[in-house]
Order: C-alpha cells, then structure tokens, then sequence
C-alpha cells in the first residue's frame, strides 16, 4: 500500500518513525519542581503539531521559540525532503506541554 506520496507504508523509514513513536508513547520522566522535590510524572509523547493546538500555542508563547519549530517550517522540511518528522514534546500531567522537540529523519549528511 502506497501513502499520498507514494511511497510505500513499508518502507524502513516509515517503519522506523512507527517503531520510535511506539516507544516514545510508553515513555514517562520524573521531573522536580523549582525546590527540588519530586513531583507528578511528565511524559515525553510524539505529537502532531499540524494537528494538535498545543505545540503553537507552546511556540507563539515561549521566548526561546524560533522560526524552526514553526509547524510551517517544519511542514515545508517534510515536503522538501519526502521524509517523515518526529515530533516530541513533554507533557505535565494536566495536559500542559512543558516544551517540544522538532526530529527530521534524514540519510545522513550530504
């Protein structure tokens, strides 16, 4: 079976981006609040962030947030190159992200 872009949903790289994102799905850290004490779990999640309203929100309102984890930029990123990204993000208990991380799958350098 072919995805929108032809490719086959069985190509290595779609699977190792599945195999990643099951993993990452399972995943859970502890975090410490400002005094040092544990606290509730966060969990590091894949995320959609075409999708999901929480990773612009998380961009538009964080002051170290750059152009690169624009969903525009990353969306452009994906087309250019025809491969998958992995988007991660930490996410508090309450649903709240706690900050994102923006993968691109490549082959290596050029």
């Amino acid at each position: 079976m072919s995805n929108r872009r032809g490719r086959s949903e069985g190509s290595p790289t779609l699977q190792a981006k599945r195999a990643f994102e099951a993993r990452v799905q399972m995943s859970t850290v502890e975090i410490n609040d400002s005094v040092g004490t544990r606290s509730s779990l966060a969990r590091i999640t894949a995320i959609d962030p075409f999708g999901d309203p929480r990773w612009m929100d998380f961009v538009l309102r964080h002051p170290q947030a750059t152009v690169y984890h624009h969903p525009a930029w990353l969306q452009t990123l994906q087309r250019e190159y025809s491969q998958p990204g992995v988007f991660l993000a930490c996410e508090h208990p309450d649903g709240k992200l706690l900050g994102i991380f923006p993968l691109s799958c490549t082959k290596g350098l050029p």
